[in-house]
């Protein structure tokens, strides 16, 4: 009695390809079908199935990476969102700034007061409005470069999974790393994106307490600055 052969493949006429997988752990049977016009690519498919039977021929990925790439992609289109609306908060109080000090420093000048201050505060938060509009725009670029790289998620696992002989925990890990490109450039970025967003949002708030610092009343300022810095205690989490 002849040994079977471990991997045998049947032509048919219909271009139904069978593999047959046996070995001492595991014995069974792969139909992959087509037309005529696939018989060389499904025997391709056939004989990499037979080969690496852990495989999936498919674009999958396991489903903790999934929910993590879908985390990461809605977080990466929300953040343009959000800084375009920035970036018009920043133009209104451009605008806001310059008609003040128009009206504010005439005013001054004819009552005898000191203008040298107002007219340096003026000047700072027309500075933080410019570095903000630059900020959020780049803030737009990089959510664009990022969702780029999420896009090739899944070609990445394919590359990845081939070479690994541990499907979940050691494979999800490197795959986590971006073993396709050098793992310092995707932290570079990230941490660049959420750094430019994270000071757009800290130069609007400074902008808008020393505005009603200059030109409202100590009482009004007290009290927006005790409520702006309530407000800052999610962004102390961030650092815990």
């Amino acid at each position: 009695m002849s040994t079977p052969s471990p991997i045998s493949v049947a032509h048919r006429p219909s271009a139904v390809f069978t593999v047959e997988v046996q070995s001492p752990t595991d014995v069974g049977r792969i139909h992959l079908s087509g037309g005529a016009e696939h018989d060389e690519t499904n025997r391709i498919r056939a004989e990499k199935a037979a080969r690496y039977p852990d495989d999936n021929l498919e674009y999958s990925v396991p489903k903790v990476v999934e929910s993590l790439r879908e985390g990461r992609r809605d977080s990466c289109n929300t953040v343009p969102i959000v800084a375009a609306l920035l970036a018009a908060i920043e133009a209104a109080m451009i605008v806001l700034i310059k008609t003040h000090h128009a009206t504010m420093i005439p005013a001054l000048i004819a009552s005898a007061s000191p203008t040298v201050g107002s007219a340096n505060a003026t000047t700072f938060l027309l500075i933080l409005s410019y570095v903000g509009l630059i900020l959020n725009t780049s803030t737009t670029f990089s959510s664009r470069l990022l969702i780029e790289r999420l896009r090739k998620f899944v070609f990445v696992w394919e590359g990845v999974k081939p070479v690994l002989t541990d499907s979940s925990v050691r494979s999800t890990r490197r795959l986590l790393r971006w073993d396709t490109a050098p793992e310092e450039v995707w932290h570079i970025l990230e941490f660049y994106h959420f750094s430019t967003l994270l000071a757009s949002f800290l130069i609007i708030s400074t902008q808008i307490l020393m505005f009603i610092w200059i030109s409202e009343e100590a009482a009004v300022a007290v009290v927006s600055t005790a409520i702006a810095l309530f407000c800052l205690i999610p962004f102390v989490t961030i650092f815990l």
